[in-house]
């Protein structure tokens, strides 16, 4: 099995595996002759040799438990590349395993390597399919996982584990591709009719779990509920084990949302309830909080009330007087005007109303586009007064408006939003109080990162959007670590190294003292380091284990000069000299250039200057309010 993994992991997964054997070993001390150099997966090996001598005299004998512990420990650190680069090094000759008992395991003439292995790399695979999308490094992990699967299932007899099966399916279902889920399938079959361990039952509930996942993993939810109501709805309370279903949890519980967010709220509640009834599944506390969000933003009633009954200690049920089937048949106006009489009249704050989902409803059937938009706001501006309420009326409107154009435009209607809002003296403050709402995801200003992000033409705009709040002021903006992901994300470390290092800068003179772990132990957030990663540039990870160890080694107060000294060489720390910088930059890679992804230059500049423009009115009119005493 790892006698194959370079021929199988040949392409992108994320040069994890591509250069393993070409690259230079990690030297554990500098300045050593490089004949005498030791890595650390030859100490890892090392450590791991058993006393006994084999007969032939000929054989390393390597002990399971330690090569395995080893593996682990790299996986929960997701050091992808030490992990495959040990895997790589044990299975380059034969060896002879010993066992957690002492018992020695022959050799395998075709290079197949003690079962244990194959169950952790498939608990590795499925923890790095957790933060992929579908795409091209998916569908190789996911084409891998297949391989690994047909080899687990033809060596392994009565110890094939099902968790093993499980967490490979995940990795398959997660490609949305027809073909390999067919395959995955046909394992399943295979492994039921090669291997005792494989009961009929279990069979059928690893093709029904794998089911369930497909469907929701690519958005059938009709056949998704075909697939619950004659399948899982009916199996019996004793016909999985209470173990399986703890490990099966992440896919009940996405599952379950899903059919919630696609309107499926009798499936969704049957499903809840069965996992309580009949295998005693109880949702976690953050599974359960969004399952009540998202039921009160679409006024699921029934389901809160089941979550109510099946959670008395956790969940409150509100009683409203209104629900989408109430306002189905009113224009925009009309709702937002019978949603302040229902909040004026009732003891509930308007934070506490399901509203995101509505609002964002009532947006798609009445204001395809921005002069309607436009206009209802004047409206309803126009009846609406400058009361604590109506104030925070006015920002969960421009909120919800804000994100639906993010989510269905490209920035240059985002943009033309915010320009009709920052000349309006009834919503420019409004606006402002919108950025600081925290029970939203990208409140306010904060939308527009999610809208330079969907967008093709926005990197010279993205800086300048960034470089104006931050520079400001009067505006008082608080950038979150979502700010900065989104930032990082779609910067090119091949064309743009610069600014990806300018934003990694300022994201860690903003944020860096917070990622203490322990006194002497700096983590990154996960988010960031993912995308981090992908960039897959020595560079940059040279960079970042400096950054580490200054951290490690730093008092919290000395942490900004020596931060400032380690990007001093990545990019002009003159602010106005990087705008000039990053300008060339741009002009030399894309002037008068027709780019397959659709990047236009004077696009981008255009909406730069439009960027600037309309946030230093902005800042002229907060700039003339009185001042707060």
């Amino acid at each position: 099995m790892i006698v194959n993994i370079r021929r199988y992991l040949q392409t992108d997964l994320g040069k994890i595996a591509n250069d393993l054997l070409s690259s230079k070993r990690i030297v554990s001390s500098k300045g050593m002759p490089e004949f005498n150099a030791v890595s650390i997966t030859d100490m890892w090996i090392k450590n791991s040799l058993s006393e006994r001598t084999h007969r032939s005299n000929r054989l390393v004998a390597l002990s399971i438990p330690v090569i395995l512990k080893a593996l682990q420990n790299l996986r929960r650190n997701e050091n992808h590349f030490l992990y495959f680069t040990l895997l790589n090094r044990i299975q380059s000759s034969k060896i002879h395993w010993i066992s957690q008992n002492n018992k020695e395991i022959e050799a395998s003439e075709t290079g197949q390597m003690p079962i244990e292995f194959y169950n952790e790399l498939a608990n590795m695979l499925y923890r790095m399919s957790l933060s992929m999308s579908p795409g091209d490094d998916l569908f190789i992990l996911a084409k891998f996982t297949l391989r690994l699967l047909e080899n687990y299932t033809k060596i392994t007899r009565m110890r094939l584990k099902i968790d093993t099966l499980y967490k490979c399916s995940v990795v398959v279902t997660k490609t949305q591709s027809i073909s390999y889920f067919d395959r995955l399938i046909e394992i399943i079959e295979e492994a039921h009719a090669n291997n005792t361990h494989v009961s009929n039952t279990m069979r059928k509930i690893l093709a029904d779990i794998s089911y369930i996942a497909f469907f929701t993993e690519t958005d059938q939810v009709h056949k998704l509920e075909s697939e619950l109501t004659g399948g899982l709805f009916r199996y019996g309370k004793h016909m999985v084990d209470l173990e399986l279903m703890d490990l099966f949890y992440p896919t009940f519980i996405r599952t379950a949302k899903y059919l919630l967010l696609s309107n499926s709220e009798l499936c969704a509640r049957k499903l809840i309830e069965l996992l309580d009834a009949k295998w005693n599944v109880r949702l976690q506390d953050h599974d359960l909080s969004e399952l009540v969000c998202i039921c009160e933003k679409n006024a699921f009633d029934d389901t809160l009330t089941t979550l109510q009954k099946l959670y008395p200690n956790d969940v409150v049920v509100r009683s409203y007087n209104w629900s989408v089937k109430d306002i189905a048949n009113k224009n925009f106006e009309e709702y937002v005007f019978d949603l302040k009489n229902k909040v004026m009249t009732s003891n509930y704050p308007l934070s506490d109303i399901r509203n995101a989902s509505i609002m964002n409803l009532k947006l798609t059937q009445s204001l395809p586009n921005l002069e309607e938009m436009f206009q209802s706001l004047e409206n309803i501006g126009k009846k609406l007064n400058n009361t604590p309420g109506e104030q925070q009326l006015k920002v969960m409107i421009l909120n919800s408006m804000f994100l639906y154009l993010a989510q269905n435009s490209k920035y240059g209607k985002s943009l033309l939003f915010l320009e009709y809002l920052v000349q309006s003296p009834v919503y420019n403050l409004s606006l402002v109080d919108a950025s600081n709402v925290n029970t939203i995801s990208y409140p306010g200003l904060h939308t527009l990162f999610r809208a330079v992000s969907l967008s093709t033409s926005t990197t010279f705009s993205k800086f300048i959007l960034f470089k104006q709040l931050k520079n400001s002021p009067q505006l008082k903006f608080q950038f979150t670590v979502r700010d900065y992901c989104l930032l990082l994300q779609n910067n090119s470390m091949k064309e743009m190294p610069s600014l990806l290092y300018y934003y990694l800068y300022h994201f860690l003179q903003a944020f860096g003292n917070d990622f203490y772990t322990s006194p002497n132990i700096w983590i990154l957030p996960k988010d960031i380091s993912s995308i981090l990663e992908g960039h897959k540039c020595v560079p940059l990870f040279q960079l970042l284990a400096g950054v580490r160890k200054m951290y490690c080694t730093t008092p919290q107060s000395c942490t900004s000069n020596k931060l400032t000294r380690l990007f001093a060489t990545r990019f002009p720390l003159d602010e106005k000299q990087f705008e000039n910088t990053l300008l060339q930059d741009l002009n030399e890679l894309y002037a008068g250039m027709a780019l397959p992804n659709g990047y236009s230059l004077d696009i981008d500049i255009h909406n730069a200057e439009r960027t600037r423009d309309a946030l230093e009115r902005l800042e002229a009119a907060l700039s003339q309010l009185p001042i707060e005493e």
